[in-house]
């Protein structure tokens, strides 16, 4: 009914906010994981792609949600768009993914490889 189609996905909660998961890392062990997430608005229980925006060196998600136009894109679209915040490397109090450094793959997202890292 209409009245459904206007009750958007994820209990209705539309835009863009922080978030954050706690997950078990091999390395690091249990780890608090931030990142900013805009959810579109679309109708209740549609199922939506989702696209992962991962920040420069330095940066933050909720930084790099504002300087790109990922939001939206999505909101025209149907997609959730995902900014997770990188974990910051000490000394330097510098975040960053590192991914494809000196040529290994095995940091890159799976399915990647460090030239599109």
């Amino acid at each position: 009914t209409a009245g459904e189609d206007a009750n958007c996905g994820h209990g209705g909660i539309v835009g863009s906010r922080s978030e954050s998961i706690n997950v078990q890392d091999t390395n690091f062990g249990n780890v608090q994981r931030t990142y900013f997430l805009n959810v579109p608005p679309v109708p209740k229980g549609q199922k939506m792609p989702a696209v992962l925006g991962l920040h420069g060196q330095g940066g933050s998600g909720r930084e790099f949600a504002s300087s790109s136009t990922y939001d939206s894109l999505g909101n025209a679209s149907g997609w959730l768009t995902i900014y997770p915040d990188a974990m910051t490397d000490e000394p330097t109090n510098n975040s960053g993914w590192n991914c494809g450094t000196n040529n290994d793959d095995s940091t890159c997202v799976p399915g990647t490889n460090n030239t599109l890292c």
